[in-house]
């Protein structure tokens, strides 16, 4: 099924981000740090924070994704 007008399949993702030298550090609402990504000068800054949640979600999702599963 494909994305459309009255089924949109988007996420919402609740997180913060902080900038440090050239650094981007996404934060879930709890403070747990979700990933990091480099930036340069002149970047879109809130384009790479996306960037960061976008890879954190699809690494969880999906055939492809990780499986959850407790070890030893």
């Amino acid at each position: 099924m494909l994305p459309n007008e009255r089924n949109p399949m988007g996420v919402v993702i609740d997180a913060l981000f902080s900038i440090d030298t050239n650094i981007v550090r996404a934060f879930d609402t709890n403070g747990r740090l979700l990933g990091t990504d480099a930036f340069t000068p002149g970047d879109d800054i809130e384009a790479v924070a996306r960037r960061v949640l976008r890879e954190k979600h699809n690494a969880n999702a999906g055939f492809y994704g990780r499986l959850p599963y407790r070890t030893h």
